[in-house]
């Protein structure tokens, strides 16, 4: 089964697919979940990620307080169910 992940919908609509924000310092590599909700509110659903640097630029560091950081895409928990 083949996926087409592109905007923040598709996102919200896979199951156990998670995009994580990961700080951007050197050496601090401090990352969590993103709320896909949260994003959907701030960028709307038809926002495309793949690509993005808005979202990446504005995240800061719960553990260092840096600004910046790079969104990553975690499918450990995808079961290709929905």
């Amino acid at each position: 089964m083949t996926i087409s992940l592109e905007t923040l919908s598709d996102f919200k609509r896979s199951n156990g697919i998670t995009l994580y924000g990961n700080c951007g310092a050197h050496g601090c590599s401090h990352g969590r979940a993103l709320p896909i909700d949260g994003l959907i509110e701030r960028f709307g659903p038809d926002y495309v990620i793949i690509g993005e640097t808005r979202i990446a630029s504005a995240l800061r560091c719960e553990r260092c307080g840096h600004r910046g950081g790079v969104i990553t895409i975690s499918a450990s928990g995808y079961s290709g169910r929905k």
